[in-house]
């Protein structure tokens, strides 16, 4: 059996007070289910709260944030990640760097959208549109 410290918590997520009792139900779910995915422990926690949304559906996504957050507060421990889905904006290579030249900068005179004339700008002259 495990005993844990039960202290004041005042804790309120998407309109649900959490207690110490709350807390203590999560981490025997947590140990009753050692080798559940946190998508398991979230969505049992919805049923067992009748934790739903509007539509019927489980607030699984609300409820795995809601651990998140009891984990970073240290009142839980959660199983470790089973799955970690690939990202492929973070596995990109970066783009190859573009050298531009700006020793020479060109005037551009503009009417409306169409380009008029071009003139190079002398040494310390500073044109309208840059």
């Amino acid at each position: 059996m495990v005993y844990y410290i039960i202290m004041k918590i005042d804790i309120v997520y998407h309109g649900r007070q959490i207690t110490p009792k709350d807390i203590a139900f999560i981490r025997e779910l947590i140990a009753n289910n050692p080798d559940r995915s946190r998508r398991f422990i979230s969505e049992e926690l919805c049923r067992q709260w009748n934790w739903r949304q509007q539509n019927g559906a489980l607030k699984d996504m609300v409820c795995r944030g809601l651990l998140l957050k009891l984990q970073l507060d240290a009142l839980i421990t959660l199983p470790a990640r089973k799955f970690i889905p690939n990202n492929p904006f973070l596995n990109r290579k970066p783009p190859e760097v573009i050298k531009v030249d700006v020793s020479e900068r060109v005037k551009y005179v503009l009417s409306g959208r169409q380009l008029l004339r071009k003139r190079y700008l002398k040494k310390g002259e500073v044109s309208l549109y840059s």
